[in-house]
């Protein structure tokens, strides 16, 4: 990472689950735990083979500001946890990026606020020209979102630059279902924007946590019985995935270790990273690479 010529930034999804503040106070121990022991490890670091990143805290909303708040309130609440990601990018700029090119990466609450990030700090600005792509996944963009983008679109190609990826995955099973939702589904087998049903030889590589992680939400929400000595090793063609009506569809969970983690009734928003870990991880591999040839050859 020391040396890498493009920068990440990444804001983590929520990991607060006290009940004591709607903003995590700084010094909350479970929830930097959290940050930084799972998140960190399952998420940021499927973009260190590419990039140096830069992975802040933030104060941000607490999980009951999903589920226990009128709508204002959750505006003003998740609000001001923007507000941090906010001075954090600018920070990541002037101290760290050092005017690299760089990638803009974030899960479920961080995708939150890096759509708001790349509306107002970004796009229509020179710092889209200097955006290797944004990885904003989880957390339910549509594709009018980017749609009132003047320079950044879904991208439709894996080497596409410049471009945003998004899924929000689900089981197959629920694909009979499946009703439009207006939201943003790039295939990551793929890298295509609403991509078609691709098969398990198109899938790179899913990767699991090791130990397990207890949480009480009505109960003490420290960690207990962890075990996170190691990452998994990664499982190839293990899942197929397709878009269908603005939401991704892969390969039912049911009874698997990658179920029990991160299944909420054929919901999948905890497997948004692991099971394309290795996906995401080459494919910013390419996408760097393909900046940097650009880059190169227009300064010959």
């Amino acid at each position: 990472q020391a040396t890498a010529d493009v920068g990440v930034f990444f804001l983590h999804p929520t990991s607060f689950f006290g009940k004591g503040n709607w903003n995590q106070p700084q010094d909350y121990e479970s929830a930097n735990w959290i940050t930084d022991h799972r998140v960190l490890r399952h998420q940021a670091s499927t973009f260190n083979a590419c990039c140096e990143v830069y992975a802040p805290r933030y104060r941000q909303a607490s999980i009951f500001t999903y589920f226990a708040v009128d709508e204002d309130t959750r505006d003003e609440i998740l609000g001001f946890a923007y507000t941090d990601g906010a001075r954090a990018f600018d920070y990541f700029l002037e101290h760290f990026n050092e005017g690299r090119p760089f990638i803009i990466a974030s899960h479920s609450q961080g995708t939150h606020h890096n759509l708001k990030l790349l509306t107002e700090k970004i796009d229509g600005t020179p710092l889209a020209d200097r955006m290797v792509a944004a990885y904003v996944i989880g957390g339910g963009p549509k594709k009018e979102d980017f749609a009132n983008m003047q320079d950044i679109s879904l991208c439709d190609a894996p080497d596409e630059l410049g471009c945003a990826v998004h899924w929000d995955t689900y089981s197959l099973a629920m694909l009979e279902d499946a009703e439009e939702t207006g939201g943003a589904c790039t295939n990551p087998l793929t890298w295509r924007n609403d991509g078609g049903r691709a098969g398990k030889d198109q899938h790179v590589g899913a990767v699991g946590g090791a130990g397990e992680y207890h949480l009480e939400l009505s109960g003490d929400d420290a960690a207990r019985g962890v075990d996170f000595s190691s990452m998994g090793e990664p499982i190839p063609n293990y899942i197929e995935a397709q878009c269908k009506g603005g939401r991704l569809y892969v390969t039912d969970q049911s009874g698997t270790p990658f179920g029990e983690a991160g299944d909420f009734g054929g919901t999948y928003h905890g497997l948004d990273y692991p099971l394309f870990y290795m996906d995401i991880r080459e494919n910013a591999k390419l996408r760097v690479a393909t900046y940097l040839a650009a880059q190169g050859s227009s300064q010959e």
